[in-house]
């Protein structure tokens, strides 16, 4: 029975729902038609060859009846040749190295009233926790009372965090 009822769901799902094709592609469709030249269902999403930049002989291109002038891009669209992709992706590589790099991802445990007065203080100010963090860091670095004020502050914290972890620990052996 429930190979039937398993049956009869896989042909509901074929039957009963369209599909969508998904355009997978970096270029869009409206990049591959020609200004004046409608966008068909039977045009093939293939980007079409390119010409050279140096072979490439200028040319005019018509201006399509009933749009203003105003609203025509003077950006041609053309389809990206791979040598210019290729010169792109250097470009991003370089600025890239320019920026600093980000370490993993680190799991840390805050006091829950602290988190929440800390997301909130980061949400409204449109920064992130580890931002604000690295921030305070750097601050520190730079301010030597600054510095002493907070790993003061962080010293006692530890004493009683690590008084807390000894509590838990005694009531656990209590408990068994």
């Amino acid at each position: 029975m429930s190979g039937d009822m398993l049956s009869r769901i896989k042909r509901r799902n074929k039957n009963g729902r369209p599909s969508v094709e998904r355009n997978t592609s970096l270029v869009q469709p409206s990049e591959l038609t020609q200004p004046n030249e409608p966008a068909s269902s039977s045009t093939s999403t293939l980007p079409a060859p390119t010409v050279p930049e140096h072979a490439a002989i200028p040319a005019t291109t018509p201006t399509p009846v009933g749009i203003p002038p105003s609203e025509i891009s003077s950006q041609p669209t053309a389809i990206p040749s791979p040598q210019s992709a290729a010169a792109g992706a250097t470009a991003i590589e370089a600025e890239l190295a320019t920026l600093p790099q980000v370490s993993a991802r680190r799991n840390i445990r805050l006091e829950v009233e602290l988190e929440s007065r800390l997301l909130t203080f980061c949400q409204s100010n449109d920064i992130t926790v580890e931002t604000f963090l690295e921030a305070c860091f750097v601050e520190a670095e730079q301010n030597a009372r600054t510095r002493t004020e907070m790993v003061n502050e962080a010293k006692r914290r530890l004493k009683q965090r690590k008084q807390a972890g000894k509590l838990r620990r005694v009531l656990s052996q209590l408990k068994k």
